[in-house]
């Protein structure tokens, strides 16, 4: 099917990923950008956008207050808001307007809502992968547009996860940008009962170790290598009074 592109967008981008879903918009559908929003580590996202489309205006987030911010928002008119790796939860933005507001979230929804989805989905046992999916008031739990699954294997990390999520996050929004811009997007429900969510605060508790508590090496090696994300901090166990830090390499021999 060809599509007319003939809604526009604000991208909301950071990090990454935003960086990468930028370049790829402005090289195909530039027209279609009424404004890029990036946050206070967004230096080199701003910085491309005017050297490569100086007609397109950047907005820092809540910048100078944030009424006059959603009032900007408003009068673009934008008809699309893209979540491209956002790191702030979106309130007030939700009501400007827009037809459809979507987030980039690196796990299998309904699987991992919330933070550090590549830590869980190791430690939990649970799929991994990447979505795309409608925002609504509470956290990641908006109806999904696009997702992919991502295999893993016992040699994953945290870390490698992390990356392959990341990869994959671009090429699902390169995949499926067509239809986004055409606003034939699919909105299918999740089953939020069968999925999870974690919280920023439930890492670290997760990750000590209790060296006298009953498990089976299953869980410990999830642990150990969902928490393998070097320059991050490993699992850690305390023994004699003195704290050690715990990275794990497996590899397959056979």
């Amino acid at each position: 099917m060809v599509y007319k592109r003939n809604h526009n967008l604000i991208i909301f981008a950071d990090d990454v990923v935003g960086f990468e879903i930028i370049k790829f918009a402005i090289s195909n559908f530039k027209k279609n950008i009424s404004a890029v929003v990036v946050a206070d580590t967004g230096n080199d996202i701003s910085n491309f956008v005017r050297s490569t489309a100086k007609d397109i205006e950047i907005l820092k987030w809540r910048e100078p207050d944030s009424q006059n911010f959603v009032t900007k928002l408003r009068d673009i008119e934008a008809e699309i808001f893209l979540l491209a790796w956002w790191p702030y939860i979106i309130k007030d933005e939700l009501n400007c307007g827009q037809a459809v507001t979507l987030n980039f979230h690196p796990s299998l929804l309904p699987y991992c809502r919330g933070k550090n989805p590549n830590f869980w989905s190791l430690a939990s046992g649970e799929p991994y992968g990447v979505s795309i999916h409608h925002v609504v008031s509470e956290i990641d739990a908006g109806a999904i547009a696009f997702q992919w699954e991502i295999p893993y294997s016992w040699s994953d990390t945290g870390g490698s996860l992390y990356r392959k999520g990341q990869e994959s996050i671009v090429e699902l929004f390169k995949a499926n940008y067509e239809r986004i811009l055409a606003l034939d997007i699919p909105a299918v429900p999740q089953s939020l009962e069968l999925g999870s969510f974690h919280w920023a605060r439930e890492l670290d508790p997760k990750s000590q170790i209790d060296l006298d508590a009953p498990t089976t090496a299953r869980e410990l090696f999830n642990r150990l290598r969902a928490r393998t994300f070097p320059p991050h901090r490993g699992c850690r166990f305390t023994d004699a009074n003195n704290t050690y830090e715990v990275r794990i390499e497996i590899t397959k021999v056979v």
